[in-house]
């Protein structure tokens, strides 16, 4: 059983967490079958030197991000890229960039797009579903990750 699910966010000391947003699709490649879907990813850093993350599923908009940002505990700080959904963290904890912390999801993203053949750019593979997306997703953040997962 993972901190997370033993309830215990509360007492979790996030030194850093950053953000990051992939798209997939859903019933169909593009065009008129298919539906733009974003994976929200979040790669949390406590003061003892784990890491764990966090993904939600749905829009690219405010509300899935704030349905991941939270479960997530209190960060010291926050790295996330320039996108406007940001602007819900708080200012004297917030760093943009796209190096620095921002490169571990986009790492993890590099690794979900090779274990998971819907998230593949430049193929035909779509997912079916969104609950099929998300047992991916939760398969390769528990291997990535090992127990330190949040989905």
């Amino acid at each position: 059983m993972s901190k997370c699910a033993e309830g215990s966010l509360g007492a979790i000391a996030a030194k850093l967490a950053s953000f990051d947003e992939m798209r997939s699709y859903l019933g169909g490649f593009r065009g008129e079958s298919g539906e733009l879907l974003w994976i929200w990813t979040a790669v949390v850093e406590e003061s003892s030197g784990d890491c764990w993350g966090a993904f939600e599923v749905g829009a690219r908009d405010e509300a899935t991000f704030l349905r991941m940002f939270d479960r997530l505990p209190d960060a010291g700080l926050y790295e996330p890229d320039a996108y406007a959904v940001y602007k819900w963290l708080p200012r004297n904890k917030h760093v943009v960039g796209k190096g620095g912390a921002v490169n571990r999801n986009e790492g993890l993203h590099s690794v979900l797009r090779s274990k998971v053949n819907s998230l593949v750019l430049r193929t035909k593979g779509y997912s079916k579903s969104v609950r099929t997306l998300e047992s991916l997703l939760s398969l390769t953040f528990l291997e990535r990750f090992g127990p330190y997962i949040l989905a």
